[in-house]
């Protein structure tokens, strides 16, 4: 008897009815698909339907804006998060009212147009040297006529530039006098040295661009060596595989000859063995041959 059906005849047992099964994740399912669509639980047709619409607006969404960046800026702009289609699409208000306006008025007055130009080239050069006189002082500002406070902005302007050189100084002074163990700054010999202490912006822009020229020169000399040392590699690779070429083709020769060799050796051997049998065969018949005479002989000398 089977343990089922063992089980069977003892009856039912008293542990009460079995524990529901319980899931264990895809690790203790089988790997055959099922051939019913699995429903999931708090998922219905309508949150996929969601899904779905989402996915594909956000598929959309990236293939359009790919189509409108330039390939050599897109990983600039990924990280900017540039939108270059809302960008191109943008437009100052009144712009193409104001074109067409221009462009009608220029139609209706096509015969006065270069005279038109004319004045108005003037009135814009007149407009950029007074402005330039104002704001070099040159000019008075007669009781607030203009827009523009030339005078403030002039005077701002000065004193911000010397609180900004006058900052970088300090700042210059306080990082030397650390660098040298708190010792008060040498800053007759650092003007005479070209290194800081009492120099004017111009010699700070100067020392600026020869540091700037010194980085230019050490970044060109390491891309000139790192280009060297490209080409080396590139000679050297170029000459192994020539020379294992040339190998391969020594290679080959030799076994063309050693074919040969052998081909040759093999029609020299059956040529010996064919001369050989030949010769055998020869001897045999002779040999026939000569016995069949004497047994004729004898035959007659007994009759």
């Amino acid at each position: 008897m089977s343990k089922k059906e063992q089980a069977g005849a003892a009856g039912p047992s008293d542990e009460g009815p079995s524990a529901p099964r319980e899931s264990y994740g895809w690790l203790a399912t089988s790997a055959v698909p099922a051939k019913k669509r699995r429903y999931i639980e708090g998922v219905g047709d309508k949150g996929i339907v969601e899904l779905q619409a989402q996915l594909y607006r956000t598929q959309q969404q990236a293939a359009k804006w790919k189509e409108t960046l330039d390939p050599s800026d897109r990983h600039v702009r990924r990280r900017a998060g540039v939108d270059v289609a809302s960008l191109m699409a943008r437009s100052n208000a009144g712009v193409e009212e104001r074109g067409r306006a221009d462009r009608l008025e220029l139609k209706r007055t096509q015969g006065e147009g270069s005279e038109r130009l004319a004045a108005a080239a003037a009135a814009l050069e007149r407009k950029a040297d007074l402005y330039g006189r104002l704001a070099r002082g040159e000019a008075e500002d007669e009781g607030g006529a203009y827009e523009v406070d030339f005078l403030s902005k002039g005077t701002l302007e000065d004193e911000l530039r010397r609180e900004g050189d006058w900052l970088a100084e300090r700042d210059e002074r306080r990082r030397r006098a650390e660098g040298d163990g708190g010792r008060a700054p040498d800053t007759a010999g650092g003007a005479l040295g070209g290194g800081g202490g009492m120099e004017s912006a111009d010699m700070a822009r100067e020392r600026e661009r020869r540091r700037w020229e010194e980085e230019e020169g050490r970044r060109a000399a390491d891309e000139r060596a790192d280009e060297d040392a490209r080409a080396a590699r590139r000679d050297a690779v170029l000459g192994m595989t020539a020379e294992t070429e040339a190998g391969r083709e020594r290679a080959a020769g030799a076994r063309a000859e050693r074919d040969a060799a052998a081909a040759a050796k093999r029609q020299k051997l059956k040529a010996a063995f064919l001369q050989a049998q030949v010769a055998k065969a020869a001897a045999l018949a002779k040999k026939g041959g000569g016995g069949g005479k004497g047994g004729g002989g004898g035959t007659a000398a007994k009759q």
